[in-house]
């Protein structure tokens, strides 16, 4: 099992910029206004667009008073669970390259001091 320290630096930042959206702290003015950038940049463009477009796609389930719910919860919880599972995997791939990278180099010094 790999370290999850991408994983907890991404899901402490998603949830505070949940939080930080419920204050309405970060928001843009028109025609940014449902353009998130925190979660853009947290989780990354293709996260990103899956959870903008089922956001919009969710609006019509919510009254407009409802509205920040699907601002807020709806890409909050995509980009939580789908950018969770790519940095847990970017996590994975990197340990493991560094690994088999470290071994190699192990191996080499071992031959050339033979």
């Amino acid at each position: 099992m790999p370290p999850l320290r991408f994983l907890t630096i991404h899901t402490i930042l998603i949830l505070f910029f949940m939080f930080a959206l419920s204050q309405k702290w970060f928001l843009t003015s028109i025609p940014y206004d449902c353009f998130y950038l925190p979660f853009f940049v947290v989780s990354g463009p293709p996260v990103y667009f899956l959870a903008h477009y089922l956001q919009h796609f969710s609006e019509r389930f919510f009254t407009p008073q409802e509205v920040m719910i699907t601002w807020n919860l709806v890409p909050g919880m995509i980009c939580l669970i789908m950018g969770g599972l790519q940095w847990l995997l970017v996590e994975y791939l990197l340990t493991n390259f560094w690994k088999n990278r470290n071994e190699s180099n192990i191996h080499s010094t071992i031959e050339v001091l033979e």
